[in-house]
């Protein structure tokens, strides 16, 4: 289905071809009508767009528009005349159409125009902004990204009013035609690292992009790496502090996650409080939970290792009583760690997956 061909110039073409793209889609809303003389449709998607909005700031700013000689004239009026909406992109071809259908605005087209006018009136049901879930401070703010790309959008330029903070669309998926945000402050990020994220953006070829893990794989480093070299994070000042110390971040439309490039291993002990105490106790913190680490990674290892190969390290009494354990347990002491571990991973993912009390 080629959906990259222009518009007709003939309304009743236009509509023909729009109703067969969709399908017949009974949330595809076509609403005939004349004004200026002209014969017009505006279309719609039912659910995406404000009912009230809609209304008052469109329907009827246009149905009292004077008689016009033809289309040309009347979109000129629209344009110069009337400020039905703040977003007002030109829709060329039906591939743009539907894009801008799907996304909330409503889409003017007239009887002699090949091209039609979009106009933001998004209605449609979204999270309000709320406390991060994964992210808990004390001291910091409680707001966390929504689903909503032009929230998130907002929570950003809220906390960096500078117009050296540049946010690029882009769009991806053939399907599912996800806009994407691309923020950075463009006197602190190197060009080389622009240059590579883009290059790895254009090779995203998917038909659907519903969450980050559909765009990190193409913007990580190639080469095998233990630690991921990108990050998320849902708290919009944690990703400002990334963005003013010359990172990159992606938004992605539907996600309540910012993708960071790149991040640091260090990055997974600080949190934006650390800032809020004094340097003394923040650097007791940090090295508690390096140890804290440390200890949760190593522990299970040395253990098995004294166990197995070094019991002279062990107290005679522990000793003891691990030996007469061990004469009675069905599995080896490797064994036992192992399946201790794999246990809590289980319970982890559980308690992560298990339904929450309303």
């Amino acid at each position: 289905m080629n959906m990259n061909k222009p518009l007709f110039t003939s309304l009743k073409e236009n509509i023909s071809e729009i109703k067969r793209i969709s399908g017949g889609s009974s949330d595809v809303l076509i609403n005939e009508f004349v004004t200026g003389g002209i014969h017009c449709a505006l279309l719609c998607c039912d659910g995406m767009v404000s009912a009230s909005t809609i209304t008052e700031l469109i329907f009827e700013p246009i149905t009292s528009i004077p008689d016009k000689k033809n289309a040309d004239e009347l979109f000129h009026y629209i344009n110069e005349q009337l400020l039905l909406s703040s977003d007002r992109p030109k829709v060329n071809d039906y591939a743009e159409l539907f894009r801008l259908l799907n996304s909330g605005f409503a889409v003017l087209i007239a009887e002699g125009m090949n091209r039609g006018l979009a106009f933001g009136v998004q209605g449609f049901a979204s999270r309000s902004v709320q406390e991060p879930s994964s992210e808990g401070n004390i001291m910091g703010a409680n707001e966390g990204f929504t689903e909503t790309l032009p929230v998130n959008m907002s929570q950003i330029r809220r906390r960096l009013k500078t117009p050296l903070l540049v946010m690029e669309i882009v769009v991806k998926g053939e399907k599912s035609k996800t806009n994407m945000c691309l923020c950075y402050m463009k006197d602190r990020v190197p060009k080389k690292l622009m240059t590579d994220i883009r290059k790895s953006l254009d090779k995203i070829k998917t038909e659907a992009v519903l969450t980050t893990g559909y765009v990190r794989p193409f913007v990580e480093n190639s080469k095998f790496e233990i630690f991921a070299s990108t990050g998320t994070t849902e708290r919009p000042d944690v990703l400002c502090s990334k963005l003013i110390e010359g990172r990159v971040a992606i938004l992605i439309d539907g996600i309540p996650y910012a993708v960071v490039i790149p991040k640091l291993f260090c990055e997974s002990f600080q949190t934006l409080d650390d800032y809020a105490q004094k340097p003394l106790y923040t650097v007791f913190i940090r090295w508690l939970k390096y140890g804290a680490f440390m200890i949760s990674i190593l522990l299970p290892a040395v253990y098995t290792a004294i166990v197995m190969y070094h019991p002279e390290l062990l107290n005679s009494t522990l000793l003891m009583l691990l030996v007469d354990s061990e004469k009675e347990a069905p599995l080896s002491i490797l064994s036992e760690a192992l399946f201790v571990l794999l246990m809590y991973e289980i319970i982890r993912e559980a308690g992560v997956r298990l339904p929450k009390p309303s």
